[in-house]
Formats: C-alpha cells, sequence, structure tokens
C-alpha cells in the first residue's frame, strides 16, 4: 500500500465541496490500507474558525499550520493567508518527504514549481498537482486582470515552471485538460483527467424521499441553482432566466450560496420585485439537504469564457439526489458532454434555451422520470466516487486499485 502526503490549504471540519471532495478521497484511500498525512490551514474556510493545532479524525494523519486567520472577504487577508500556508506547507514537506510514496498538493499551480523542487531535492517522491482553478488564466480570461499585465505574465512564467517540475497533473475535465496542453505545452501523457463525485451519505436526504423522482404536474418545479455566486457563473445570464420564469406559471427558482455577487442578485431580486426567485444564505447539512429534496431539478452554470478553466462541482451533488440537471454551460464543456453521455440533463447557451429546458422538462414526466434514474445511476457508475478513488490511486501510486 502507498503512502501519501497531501497539501491542501482546507480540510475537515471546513464545509465546502473543495473540501469535502478532499476528505471523501483521504477516507477513502485509508479505508483501502494507504497510509495518509494530510498538512492543511488551521483556519476553516468559513467565518474564520480555527481548528485544533493537531488532530486525527477518522484514523487520519492531520497537520494543521497556523495562519493569521484574516477574513477571506478581503483579497489581501486571503493572499496572506495563502502565503503563510505555503511557507509553512514547504516545512512539512520537508519534514515528511522522506516516509511517503508520493504528495498530492491542492494548491494553485503558481507555486507547485518551488514545492516540487523542495520534494524531488532530497528524495524520490512522485509529485501530483490537483488543479480545480487555474490562476491567471481565469481572471484573465474574466476580465478580471489584463492579459498584458506584468502580473499575469509572471503568473504564468511561474506555472510553465511548476508544470515542467511536477510528476503528475490531475484536472477535473477534458476540456481543461487541453487547455493546460495548449496553453502550457504540457504533454498529453502527464495530465489524467479525473471527474469530481458526490457521495450520498454526505447529503442529508430527507428520509421520505423516494428515488428515482417523479413528477406530478400540479406540484410547483422548483429550480435549485446552488454554489458560490461570482463571474464564472454568468450572473447576467441568470438576471435574464429569473426575468423570464416570473412571467411563467409554477416555476420557480432558489439562488442559494455566497460569494461576491451573491449579495448583488439578493439587491437585483428585491429591487424587482420578483415573486418566483428566492435568494438564499449559504447552507449546508440538513437544511441544504432539504433543499434537495424539496427541488425539482438542478441548474448549473458557466460563463464561455472559461470553457477549459473550471467545472460546476454542484453538478454532481444533484446528480447524486437523483436531479436532472439543466447546465447552462458551453456545449463542448466537461459537464456538457457528461449531461449528454449519461441522459441525465440538457444542455442550454443561454437564457432562453435554459428556459425551453425547463419547460420541456415540466411538461413530460416520462422525460423528467428517466432523467433521475439516469442521474442515479450516473452517480453511482462512472461518475461515483468509488470511480474516482480507483484513478487517484492509478495516478498516485502507480498501480490499479
Amino acid at each position: 500500500m502507498g503512502r501519501l502526503l497531501l497539501l491542501t490549504e482546507y480540510y475537515s471540519p471546513s464545509v465546502g465541496r473543495t473540501s469535502g471532495l478532499i476528505e471523501d478521497l483521504v477516507e477513502s484511500l485509508v479505508a483501502v490500507g494507504h497510509d495518509v498525512t494530510v498538512v492543511c490551514s488551521a483556519q476553516r474556510y468559513r467565518a474564520g474558525a480555527q481548528c485544533p493545532v493537531e488532530d486525527v479524525p477518522a484514523g487520519v494523519r492531520v497537520v494543521r499550520c497556523r495562519t493569521p486567520g484574516l477574513s477571506r472577504s478581503s483579497s489581501l487577508g486571503r493572499l496572506l493567508n495563502w502565503v503563510v500556508f505555503l511557507a509553512s506547507a514547504e516545512r512539512q514537506l520537508h519534514r515528511h518527504a522522506a516516509s511517503v510514496d508520493a504528495v498530492l498538493a491542492v494548491i494553485n499551480p503558481i507555486p507547485l514549481h518551488w514545492l516540487a523542487a523542495t520534494a524531488h531535492s532530497r528524495h524520490s517522491v512522485r509529485f501530483v498537482a490537483l488543479i480545480w482553478d487555474l490562476l491567471p488564466d481565469s481572471a484573465v480570461a474574466l476580465g478580471i486582470m489584463p492579459e498584458r499585465s506584468p502580473l499575469a505574465a509572471l503568473a504564468r512564467r511561474l506555472n510553465l515552471r511548476a508544470f515542467a517540475r511536477v510528476d503528475g497533473i490531475v484536472v477535473p475535465g477534458r476540456d481543461m485538460k487541453q487547455h493546460v496542453m495548449q496553453a502550457y505545452g504540457v504533454a498529453e501523457e502527464k495530465v489524467t483527467v479525473i471527474s469530481n463525485w458526490s457521495d450520498a451519505s454526505r447529503l442529508y436526504l430527507d428520509k421520505d424521499l423516494s428515488l428515482p423522482r417523479t413528477l406530478a404536474p400540479e406540484q410547483p418545479f422548483r429550480i435549485l441553482a446552488a454554489g458560490n455566486m461570482g463571474r464564472a457563473q454568468d450572473v447576467d445570464q441568470l438576471k435574464r432566466l429569473a426575468s423570464a420564469i416570473e412571467i411563467e406559471k409554477g416555476l420557480f427558482l432558489q439562488l442559494v450560496g455566497n460569494g461576491p455577487l451573491i449579495g448583488t442578485l439578493r439587491d437585483w431580486a428585491r429591487e424587482e420585485r420578483l415573486q418566483h426567485t428566492a435568494v438564499l444564505d449559504f447552507c449546508d447539512g440538513a437544511a441544504f439537504g432539504h433543499l434537495l429534496s424539496t427541488a425539482s431539478c438542478g441548474f448549473v452554470s458557466l460563463d464561455a469564457r472559461m470553457l477549459g478553466l473550471g467545472v460546476p462541482s454542484r453538478t454532481y451533488t444533484y446528480l447524486c439526489a437523483g436531479l436532472p440537471v439543466v447546465a447552462m454551460v458551453p456545449t463542448s464543456s466537461e459537464i456538457a458532454l457528461q449531461l449528454c453521455q449519461t441522459g441525465a440533463g440538457l444542455v442550454a447557451a443561454d437564457a432562453e434555451e435554459s428556459l425551453e429546458s425547463l419547460r420541456k422538462l415540466r411538461a413530460d414526466p416520462g422525460l423528467y422520470n428517466r432523467m433521475s434514474a439516469a442521474a442515479l445511476s450516473a452517480a453511482r457508475g462512472p461518475l461515483s466516487r468509488c470511480q474516482a478513488v480507483g484513478r487517484y490511486e492509478q495516478v498516485l501510486f502507480r498501480h490499479e486499485s
């Protein structure tokens, strides 16, 4: 069995999709006999709360590095927390690298050349990068950072060095693999696509929920759009969809989450006096489980400029809950391909097509039931936690599970 050192800024008991996926991965690896040490920040993802400096949940060794604990609402605060964590992570890498077979770094690639060099300088350790966000590429694509700025140029050079030094790269989508190969000249065999997933044990669905779902014509059709609301979600198209739903009898949109634009959406919905759209604060556990249980379908969106730069991971939550998914995403994106391959949802280019997809789903109970069954089948089969963990084992330890 393999010995793994995992570097991640946030880990249990932090909440959110990222920390939940990492916790799933760690628990699964330990369950099949691998030895895992997690190095993470002592700061929680939300509310700035501190965890114990060292804790050992579920038999996993966890080393928590102290950081300034500054609020994530401030860009400067996030940057300082991140820099301090990286320095602590390098110290822990020096300490543990001699006793592990592989390092998995869940960190934006900019500093990875430094950490990979540390791992390779003294020890024969396989160093793998797990990339869910890619800077400066996403910031440039969304117009947040000028493409020709010195900062963007520096970040790209550091990314080039990082990708050259790591032994393997894991990305959540085929479109992201294509981007990494084309933008940074990375060899195809160095990049592995491993889909995100969702596990039923973390959903806390209502006990009386029957799966697969059926649709009664007279019941309200509730559309759940949950997640981190920011520029990547194409909020302008979300607003157009909400406005169109306002005159649709029986359709109701629930926007749930946090992020830089959730307040903007809430203020806009209030100013427009929308009756068919509710903007709700982030919630998890049983509260979010009830929203999943009472929803009729899941909705995800991705700005077309983010093709190859992100995957709306909430999609997998919806599939695991047996919810058909309407995805307002580029047709060549990973989510679009997965929904088409599994038959678990419909893909739309914009708000108008999204509304047509919602109408279609609501008007055809047979289609709805088939897509609900397909969602469950996908979440329990090709897009399951088990399938993903098996691929991680192969990438990290170079053997089949």
